[in-house]
């Protein structure tokens, strides 16, 4: 079948390829304006016909291809999903298309995708797999053949002039923190199991540690030093090694309040204390982190920090357009705060 084109599209119509092309490509073309009706015809036209733009002729005419490139990490497929849903609906909403990539921690792996991206001739890319210990420069090195780039999470390297969006991680540790205590809870652990990986522990967990120090700190309550040590495994735990962890973290620390480091985790630990016939939260406060949508239909239901993904994604996608249409950028480096959800675990 061969491709259709904006000429078959105005024959059917009975107007002008100008026309559909202004239509269509959202070009200025000539100054006439199209009647809403006619504008309509076309696109329900080029709907029934699955019309599709040639990116390679709109970039030989000087046009961009209205495309977005999007890395992120495999092997954090679960948590980076969300992200990416948020932000192909954010760039739909605003005539782009998203394609996206799913890199392992490595150089090589990372530039092939980068490679593929400049090839599909993308107007921009949104750097989610970038903070890895080690890497970082060179991966942001790498980036530098796009013109248009905006970081998911602000890089350790950021300089003044680089494009990001980020949330306060540190600053919802410190909330999560303060709320336990608060609520009368004064022996708090951190519970942070994580799988070892080549390039080192991801900077977001790093963050989210140093919050716990800094906070417990703050509020004068003592905590497990090795607390980031205890649970590192070499593959991903399943739920019954991972409750394994819970209960030897129980029996450690005897805390009376457990900060799980996601929800998913947080999860996990509610499992367990049913379980053990420990009562959440009257012996054992639990909170967690992301406000997953089960959040809510855990029982008891998961006091938790809302990081507002969906704003973080669109703001990062409005970043990215913005600097692509060559609009003027007020503030290159965005920092969201998180929301501390109260429910009933805490």
């Amino acid at each position: 079948m061969n491709k259709v084109r904006m000429v078959d599209i105005a024959n059917i119509v009975g107007v002008s390829k100008v026309t559909v092309s202004k239509v269509l490509s959202q070009t200025s073309g000539n100054n006439t304006k199209v009647k809403a009706s006619t504008a309509q015809k076309i696109l329900d036209v080029a709907r029934q016909l699955s019309y599709q733009p040639n990116i390679a002729a709109k970039q030989l005419a000087g046009q961009g291809a209205k495309l977005i490139g999007v890395l992120i990490d495999a092997n954090s497929i679960f948590n980076e999903f969300p992200r990416v849903v948020y932000e192909e609906q954010a760039a739909s909403a605003r005539g782009y298309r998203v394609i996206v990539g799913q890199c392992h921690p490595e150089l090589a792996d990372i530039q092939c995708y980068l490679d593929d991206f400049l090839s599909r001739g993308v107007d921009g890319i949104i750097m989610h797999a970038h903070v890895y210990p080690g890497m970082t420069e060179k991966i942001m090195n790498a980036c530098r053949r796009f013109k248009h780039v905006v970081y998911y999470d602000k890089p350790a390297q950021a300089s003044d002039d680089l494009s990001c969006v980020d949330v306060n991680l540190e600053a919802g540790m410190r909330k999560l923190v303060r709320h336990m205590v608060e609520t009368g809870r004064k022996k708090i652990s951190y519970f942070v199991p994580y799988m070892k990986s080549v390039p080192g522990k991801p900077l977001s967990y790093i963050r989210r540690e140093n919050g716990f120090r800094s906070a417990m700190a703050e509020v004068g309550l003592a905590y497990d030093e090795k607390f980031n040590e205890r649970y590192v495994s070499q593959i991903q735990p399943d739920i019954n090694e991972m409750a394994s962890m819970v209960k030897d973290l129980i029996e450690r620390e005897k805390p009376e309040a457990i900060i799980a480091r996601n929800d998913d985790i947080a999860a996990v630990v509610l499992r367990t204390l049913q379980e053990t016939g420990i009562k959440c939260p009257d012996d054992i406060a639990v909170t967690g982190s992301d406000n997953r949508d089960f959040a809510e239909y855990l029982y008891p239901r998961l006091t938790t920090l809302d990081n507002k993904l969906a704003l973080v994604s669109c703001s990062a996608v409005e970043m990215l357009i913005s600097m692509i249409k060559g609009n003027k950028i007020n503030q290159h480096q965005i920092t969201i705060e998180p929301e501390l959800i109260r429910r009933m675990s805490t």
